[in-house]
């Protein structure tokens, strides 16, 4: 860490309390009946096996989501929390976010001192948008701890797939708190940049796919060449990169186009639920460290990407 500025290390902040709920019923590629054979074949070869849906509306996985972040709480203190960030894009039925929806999910929970922050135009780029506003209120001594959910449902009359058709859509949740206070198998929140580009939102991405990937590629490369460059890091200084779960080959051309080799890529849940939006990288960076436990002072970079906007998080792991 000794290529951080001094103002990074001035206010830590650091993520912990991980946990997440998929969709209950998983499914095969098959059972897509709205997307052709070809492209299912398509997605098989690219790494893709299931994806998961649920019964459940994006509130009541939040609600099981947030339960065991608060659980893993020391103290628990569900009434001392004052902000809740709640990042979705499932905005397809008004009931989801109503206020009989929002008051019973904060009532449940014992949160009913928190006040409800929502984003939900950065698409798989929600999660570090959160970053970004829990550690400003944090930093602004507004608060100790912010918790934050990202919680998405795709709409079951669509075809599933991830425009364009480059993934599955999956139901899930996941959660975790920012706080000042660094606890074991924590991750301190390094850093948090986003980048956009308006003008690729008028591209039709299947009428002119290059044109549309071209921009792409240059949006993830800007926006990890700043984080780099903001933190003082250089890509050898990464120990593994976790992407949205697209697909296999995406993903690997992604990692290769920043610098970085396939064998730094967490892949393992691309198989098992292929795409759950801004919650991905929470949910991988859990199994990841659930399945091998973090050393100290390993750096993690993060990538989220959306239509038009890109982002990437440095996390720094605590052991």
């Amino acid at each position: 860490m000794s290529g951080l500025p001094p103002e990074k290390a001035r206010t830590p902040v650091y993520v912990t309390g991980l946990a997440y709920e998929l969709g209950e019923h998983v499914h095969d590629l098959d059972e897509l009946a709205l997307v052709l054979p070809g492209v299912r074949a398509s997605l098989r070869e690219s790494g893709l096996k299931a994806y998961r849906t649920s019964d459940r509306a994006p509130a009541e996985l939040a609600k099981v989501t947030l339960a065991a972040t608060l659980a893993q709480l020391d103290p628990p203190r569900p009434g001392s929390i004052r902000h809740v960030i709640y990042a979705t894009n499932s905005m397809w039925d008004a009931g989801f976010t109503d206020p009989a929806t929002l008051g019973s999910l904060l009532v449940d929970l014992g949160l009913e001192a928190a006040y409800p922050y929502g984003i939900f135009l950065s698409y798989c780029a929600n999660l570090h948008c959160a970053f970004d506003l829990g550690a400003a209120i944090i930093r602004s001594a507004e608060t100790d701890r912010v918790l934050v959910v990202c919680t998405d449902k795709a709409d079951p009359r669509s075809d599933r797939l991830v425009q364009p058709r480059i993934s599955v859509h999956s139901d899930g949740a996941a959660s975790f708190v920012l706080t000042r206070d660094q606890t074991p198998g924590s991750y301190r929140l390094i850093d948090t940049v986003l980048t956009i580009n308006p003008r690729i939102g008028a591209i039709d991405a299947d009428r002119h796919f290059i044109e549309y990937f071209h921009a792409v590629t240059e949006g993830i490369a800007l926006v990890v060449e700043k984080a780099l460059s903001r933190t003082g890091l250089a890509v050898g200084d990464v120990a593994r990169v976790f992407t949205n779960n697209y697909n296999e080959m995406i993903s690997t051309i992604v990692a290769k186009l920043i610098g970085f080799g396939g064998g730094q890529l967490y892949l393992d849940n691309i198989p098992r639920f292929a795409h759950s939006l801004a919650a991905d990288a929470v949910i991988n960076l859990a199994d990841c460290a659930a399945a091998s436990p973090w050393a100290g002072g390993e750096l993690l970079l993060v990538l989220g990407t959306g239509p038009i906007q890109w982002a990437c998080s440095i996390l720094e792991t605590v052991p």
